[in-house]
């Protein structure tokens, strides 16, 4: 079984060189119909900021809160999850989308278990590494702004998470003109998990006459509560009243009656 859900394609290797975070989540924006370019979003949405030097050492922003650098040029690095929740927000904040979806942060999700989303229309934003490399032992250093430590695992690499097949997950992939490609399940689950298992998309909010509508398996139960069936093959149809409780008892012959109630009764 293949499941591809249709998402536009951005490459981002020329302007845009290390913004695959923002990449990728203009792609999912666009896949929901909401209109924005990279630009906008990198400018106005996304959190980043520059590093700086004192007293000879080099600081920088947290990651997980903000982007380090300049998406457009090699002194950025990335982002993860926290960030780009917050950018996702703003920008449906902005475009006035934010009572039709909600960002929902899923890292440490597999993409097993992602696949939720997609069988339900929606590409999920998905960290895992350049090109599916693992990632190297050493590690780019620089210090917060309260003197920790950070240390960045190198190869971060994000990507629109839009298929799977039976022996593949497939990604809206935007470094060096990937396009829509597949790779391997273990390799793609690997690679996720040594990136720390991130993930993003967006949920549907519910409209009113979706959070009032009463699903199959509801109402089966709310008959099951109401209606006792009894030996002689009649049933009782119960239901709470200011004085206690009504009861009507109906025959076999009464059953398409009975059940006429009932959903009378659940509307």
């Amino acid at each position: 079984m293949k499941k591809i859900v249709s998402a536009p394609y951005i490459d981002q290797t020329e302007r845009w060189v290390n913004g695959c975070e923002s990449i990728s989540s203009v792609m999912l924006l666009q896949a929901m119909g909401i209109a924005i370019d990279p630009d906008t979003f990198i400018e106005r949405d996304l959190p980043h900021a520059p590093y700086w030097d004192y007293d000879g050492k080099l600081y920088g922003p947290d990651p997980y809160e903000v982007y380090p650098g300049d998406p457009h040029d090699h002194t950025g690095y990335g982002c993860y999850a926290p960030c780009i929740v917050k950018a996702l927000q703003s920008e449906l904040d902005h475009e006035g989308a934010a009572d039709a979806f909600e960002v929902v942060d899923e890292t440490g999700k597999t993409a097993a278990q992602l696949c939720e989303y997609l069988d339900a229309g929606m590409p999920v934003v998905f960290w895992a590494t350049l090109d599916f490399t693992p990632v190297p032992e050493e590690r780019d250093h620089w210090l917060l702004a309260d003197g920790t430590d950070f240390a960045w695992k190198c190869h971060e690499h994000c990507l629109l998470l839009v298929g799977y097949d039976d022996e593949h997950y497939w990604f809206n992939d935007p470094w060096h003109n990937h396009g829509v490609c597949a790779q391997p399940k273990a390799l793609v689950e690997d690679c996720h998990a040594a990136q720390g298992m991130f993930a993003v998309t967006l949920k549907r909010k519910k409209t009113g006459n979706e959070r009032n509508a009463m699903k199959p398996e509801e109402f089966k139960q709310n008959v099951k509560d109401r209606v006792r069936v009894f030996e002689d093959g009649g049933i009782r149809l119960l239901k709470k009243g200011k004085r206690g409780i009504i009861r009507a008892v109906f025959g076999r012959t009464g059953l398409v009656l009975a059940l006429f109630f009932v959903q009378v009764l659940l509307l």
